[in-house]
């Protein structure tokens, strides 16, 4: 008999809540993965990028895959061929380190799981402003967003491309595309629910959350909350400051009076509060083992590129069934 595999035992994953990681341009950056996802015959894997002989310490992404992005927004008008062609160089795929994109790529969204053509690379970039070869392998999420931004040949609409090239070039949207715009804001939304955040109650007491957490609080008793405790924001937390700041959130918005501090747009404040409820049940159904090695020292660990030293306290968590938090 040919009985299926037993199930693959996989790593637990590392949520990376004290990485100095940053998102400038999510906008850019989900359009242009998702655009070399589509040119790239819809692959599992890409390797995209390459170096020049008298730029060794950058890294580009391949002319023949920018030449099929040209291609792919032939058929619409007003598009800048100048302006696709510079991502070559400008891109976030080949400017960010590998951190903050494995924070945004796979921690955050779940879009891809990226790392280097030589393992030997990781701590040379960590270390300084070289960038080096990366590749990527997508997730089934690329799937469902091909489903959001196509018709019913799973195609990719005119419409669709329109936005996906706003996005690219940090264009502002039109009115015409704002039905479409938030449908793809939602999709990558619901990508994060089970996303682990932190924050700080006080200089030795730290909250562990996801969105729930925040959901919980604005929608009662409470109009707004704040992101940043008595320690600096990092890691996913900071990803998901700038997804609020660059207008990709569909319900939040940061507010006037204070930037860390977030709360729900008026006119969805109705929408928003079914949708915190399909959350809770969605996370009922997918449990999580979560293990908190609680090491950390007080003072706060800077894992950018002029600090090598890694986090003391970590946190990993995998799929079991039955979830479980230890401090």
């Amino acid at each position: 008999m040919n009985l299926p595999q037993g199930i693959t035992n996989r790593e637990t994953i590392d949520p990376k809540l004290a990485v100095g990681s940053s998102l400038k341009n999510p906008k850019e950056l989900f359009a242009i993965l998702f655009l070399l996802y589509l040119v790239n015959e819809e692959e599992v894997y890409l390797d995209y990028s390459y170096t020049k002989k008298e730029e060794k310490n950058k890294i580009f992404i391949q002319k023949d895959f920018i030449d099929k992005i040209i291609l792919f927004f032939s058929n619409i008008d007003e598009v800048d061929k100048s302006k696709i062609e510079s991502i070559a160089a400008n891109s976030p795929l080949v400017t960010m380190q590998m951190e903050p994109l494995q924070v945004s790529l796979q921690i955050y969204w779940k879009l891809a799981k990226i790392g280097f053509i030589d393992s030997d690379s990781s701590s040379k970039e960590r270390t300084g402003q070289a960038r080096f070869m990366k590749d990527i392998y997508f997730t089934t999420n690329m799937d469902l967003l091909k489903f959001v931004l196509s018709d019913d040949e799973n195609i990719v609409t005119n419409k669709a491309k329109y936005l996906l090239y706003n996005w690219l070039t940090n264009e502002t949207v039109t009115e015409d595309f704002s039905e479409l715009e938030n449908k793809l804001k939602k999709t990558l939304l619901i990508f994060t629910e089970d996303t682990l955040f932190k924050t700080w109650e006080s200089a030795s007491k730290e909250i562990i959350f996801q969105q729930e957490g925040i959901y919980e609080k604005i929608v009662h008793p409470f109009n707004s909350v704040n992101l940043k405790g008595a320690k600096e924001i990092k890691g996913t937390l900071r990803n998901l400051k700038s997804i609020i700041s660059n207008n990709l959130h569909p319900y939040f918005i940061l507010s006037k009076d204070d930037r860390d501090k977030i709360e729900v747009i008026t006119s969805s404040s109705s929408e928003f509060s079914e949708y915190a409820g399909r959350v809770s049940s969605y996370l009922d159904l997918v449990p999580k083992s979560i293990i908190i090695n609680n090491t950390e020292d007080l003072s706060e660990v800077d894992t950018t590129e002029n600090n090598t030293n890694p986090p003391l306290q970590t946190i990993y968590y995998g799929s079991p069934v039955q979830a479980n938090l230890t401090k």
